[in-house]
């Protein structure tokens, strides 16, 4: 094994007779070269994506999540809810209400989901750090107050420096029409507060206080979820199973992944499948190595008698070109890396590529963030695609010796 990679490092680096071979040689270093780079660069741009979506997310979206296992509304347990403000891991709990309304603002309408919260809410969220214009109290002077996403106050063309308020409309239920079309509806008119921008589905929510919403729906102490949001030093899976046991067979309770399982899934799913479009395109590219020890096999030919009048093996032989393959794909995806790296720390430290648009994204630059793993599955498709590439010419060839 050692002579045969001491005898492929010699190849690699000696000058070849032709020309021709050290150009190939040349080009199929840079291929694999650039495609690692890619693969490294296109990874580390999913996971900054990715780390941003969660991150606003988080904003928004509890740790852990309490509904009923079926059904919607419930009673929460004061028992419970005790329960989980004494836990020493939990830093706030919340229990929430959502509806679909109708929301009016002059002659603009909506239909946003509200979401009644508690103070423990807005606390927990630290919604007041992503609010764009206004504050994030629900109540001044004793009035309850809404708080808007920022989708929904640019549909309504409402403002909190507006002194308009916002009129909410939710349908009654029941069985049975009213007489006067007035009473299919309850209604209730709110101020605006603030306008908070997060991504894109939580702009859609209208805040208001839970009490205020129960009144407006005539469900008196009821709520879809109890929100649990943990310390940083927590155990979110120990803290949900734990949870889990103290509130019964008749809740579920839902971790972060949990609450949009799909929408995580796709996104794992879009970068995996980029992942093996670009191990495609390094195939094709590693497909250079298949011409260049082709070449090097037929010029090489003298040597291979050479070694064999000195006593070596066929084995030993062909390991001499495995290895001299293995070593141009190596070399290609070492400096790939390396660039790859250099690209994305260079991203995030000057934010060299830009988004396209008007500059109304809550990020200027792409987002980035190398991680280990890339780095090792980049590596390990690198090491497949170059052995498959290399395997091939040099059994086919050396049958002719």
């Amino acid at each position: 094994m050692k002579l045969a990679l001491q005898i492929a490092f010699r190849y690699l680096f000696a000058k070849k007779s032709y020309h021709a071979i050290n150009v190939i040689s040349a080009i199929s270093v840079a291929g694999v070269m650039v495609t690692t780079m890619s693969l490294v660069v296109v990874l580390s741009v999913f996971n900054g994506f990715d780390d941003l979506i969660r991150s606003m997310y988080h904003a928004f979206d509890p740790d852990l999540k309490i509904v009923l296992a079926q059904g919607k509304n419930f009673t929460p347990p004061a028992a419970l809810v005790q329960q989980l403000h004494s836990d020493p891991e939990i830093s706030s709990v919340s229990v929430t209400l959502q509806e679909h309304a109708l929301a009016r603002h002059r002659d603009y309408q909506d239909l946003p989901l509200l979401k009644g919260v508690d103070e423990n809410y807005i606390r927990g969220t630290e919604l007041h750090r992503y609010m764009s214009r206004g504050t994030s109290s629900l109540e001044q002077n004793g009035m309850p107050y809404a708080l808007l996403g920022q989708t929904v106050a640019i549909n309504l063309q409402a403002d909190p420096d507006n002194a308009l308020p916002v009129e909410f409309f939710l349908l009654r239920g029941g069985s049975g029409l009213p007489l006067d079309p007035s009473e299919y509806f309850h209604r209730i008119t709110l101020p605006v507060a603030g306008v908070f921008a997060l991504e894109e589905e939580a702009n859609q929510y209208v805040l208001l206080p839970i009490e205020t919403l129960r009144q407006l729906t005539g469900k008196d102490s009821v709520a879809d979820a109890i929100e649990i949001r943990l310390r940083p030093e927590a155990d979110a899976e120990a803290a949900r199973q734990k949870i889990a046991q103290i509130a019964g067979d008749r809740f579920a309770v839902k971790n972060r992944f949990q609450q949009k399982e799909l929408f995580y899934k796709i996104m794992n799913y879009e970068k995996w499948a980029g992942f093996m479009i670009l191990v495609f395109i390094l195939l094709v590219a590693s497909f250079n190595v298949t011409g260049t020890l082709s070449m090097l096999i037929l010029e090489k030919e003298r040597d291979m008698h050479t070694l064999r009048n000195l006593g070596a093996t066929d084995t030993l032989i062909r390991k001499v070109f495995l290895w001299e393959g293995m070593l141009i794909s190596l070399a290609g995806a070492l400096g790939g890396i390396l660039l790859g790296v250099l690209l994305c720390w260079l991203q995030q430290q000057y934010g060299l590529l830009k988004l396209q648009g008007d500059g109304n994204f809550i990020i200027s630059a792409y987002p980035v963030r190398l991680r280990a793993m890339d780095l090792f599955y980049t590596l390990m498709a690198v090491g497949i695609t170059g052995w498959f590439t290399t395997w091939y010419p040099v059994h086919k060839f050396f049958k002719r010796f």
